[in-house]
């Protein structure tokens, strides 16, 4: 609701027609209804006394007289809809333009309800403005609480969920440090037992994987990084092999005993087929092989 702190209200037709100015510009002004409007919100004015209809825009005029041409309507502290005048294009004559939440939702087109007539307009607004119904309310309360509860929810899992990330690993590597104490009390759990039976396992595959990771971003990276693993395209009896910013077109006999290895394996793979610590054969004629190390020279 507009308030005398930070709007000078002034009385228009009746003492609940009044028109909110932002402070200080209501003595710069003469204030007036727009006449088309006057008929329409003095009926309404008489009709609910407990209505107050604040306006909200104006027209200038000449003689530094406005009219207000577009009001808000309140009930207590409870905006209840708008009522403006407005313009119908395809008749040629001025009308009322007529809105509110609920009318708005049940409207399939157009941004307001209009008509020139003021019996109708007075109808259709006597009808349509009110406090929120039963069902209303409750619409509004379901919604609330529907961003209410999933804000809390979320606030409350994220701080979870960091508290539960930070002790992941010090978790796992507790569980595998006393595995036979863990495991039946994971089953007491409800973990189901092939997922114990086969995580060391699993384990192994995924570190396997993240090491082909770590050489393909290495590699990506560019420059002579040691850790980069190597492109294969194979053309022909040549091999076009990248490490990094280097690209190198060899014969066979060129080949490194460990890169000779790994294209060797690779070959007799399906495409998709990964083989840890060698690399993984990526379509027919194309491979990805990992970097030599210590433990995968070749004499």
């Amino acid at each position: 609701m507009y308030n005398e702190l930070e709007y000078d209200l002034v009385e228009l037709d009746l003492p609940n027609i009044i028109y909110a100015h932002r402070k200080g510009e209501a003595s710069k002004v003469k204030t007036e209804t727009h006449p088309f409007l006057v008929p329409l919100l003095v009926k309404l004015a008489k009709a609910r006394p407990k209505w107050k209809l604040v306006g909200t825009r104006y027209n200038v005029r000449p003689d530094n007289v406005v009219w207000a041409n577009a009001f808000t309507v309140f009930e207590g502290n409870e905006e209840l809809g708008t009522v403006r005048k407005d313009y119908n294009h395809g008749t040629g004559s001025d009308c009322f333009a007529i809105d509110n939440k609920r009318m708005a939702d049940k409207r399939q087109r157009g941004s307001a309800t209009t008509t020139k007539d003021v019996k109708k307009a007075f109808k259709t607004i006597t009808r349509e403005f009110h406090g929120l119904t039963t069902e209303e309310l409750l619409r509004d309360a379901r919604g609330a609480a529907n961003i209410g509860v999933s804000a809390v929810e979320r606030d409350r899992r994220n701080t979870y969920q960091l508290r539960l990330s930070a002790m992941r690993e010090a978790a796992l590597a507790f569980a595998l440090d006393n595995w036979d104490a863990f495991t039946p009390f994971a089953r007491e759990q409800g973990v189901p037992g092939i997922m114990l039976d086969t995580f060391h396992e699993a384990k192994e595959q995924n570190d396997e994987a993240q090491r082909l990771n770590l050489a393909h971003s290495a590699h990506n990276a560019g420059g002579s990084n040691e850790g980069a693993g190597m492109l294969v395209v194979l053309r022909g009896n040549d091999y076009i092999i990248q490490r990094g910013d280097e690209t190198l077109i060899l014969t066979q006999d060129q080949l490194t005993p460990h890169m000779r290895r790994c294209i060797g394996m690779l070959k007799l793979t399906e495409k998709g087929g990964f083989i840890p610590d060698i690399g993984v054969k990526t379509d027919e004629y194309q491979m990805f092989i990992m970097p030599e190390t210590k433990e995968t020279e070749c004499e």
